[in-house]
């Protein structure tokens, strides 16, 4: 079960419940609606660029729509065993540059938690760079 939320500038996330992949896609074309906006205040941009889909408080992806051409996601997956015990999750941050790059992460991360990451294993992680 995936649950989708939308980010706030202040305050906890909006939730907005269980969605299926078409859920999904639908949140995902509401906000690349405002892709290349010119906005008045951080809060409005946050609130119409930012969200994001998860199946617990350990497992999600967070997306910002920067403009058409330049999203990020991001996820922190947990590392496996006596690494994971030391060092926790880890921050995999990534660049997309086009829709489909988009549509495909979230398709897969739909699919199962690992196929997301994945997905994102295939773009350099920009969070250790």
């Amino acid at each position: 079960m995936v649950k989708a939320y939308n980010c706030r500038a202040e305050g906890p996330a909006e939730e907005l419940g269980r969605v299926d992949l078409a859920g999904a896609l639908a949140l995902v074309d509401t906000h690349w609606a405002f892709a290349d906006e010119d906005f008045e205040t951080e809060d409005e941009a946050v609130e119409k660029t930012m969200f994001g889909f998860y199946r617990d408080d350990e497992d999600f992806i967070e997306i910002e729509i920067v403009s058409s051409s330049f999203v990020t996601v991001r996820h922190e997956p947990e590392r496996d065993g006596f690494i994971g015990q030391i060092f926790g999750r880890r921050e995999w941050l990534i660049h997309l540059h086009a829709r489909e790059e988009l549509d495909a992460i979230v398709k897969a991360y739909f699919t199962s938690t690992q196929a997301g990451f994945e997905a994102m294993q295939s773009y350099p992680n920009e969070a250790i760079q």
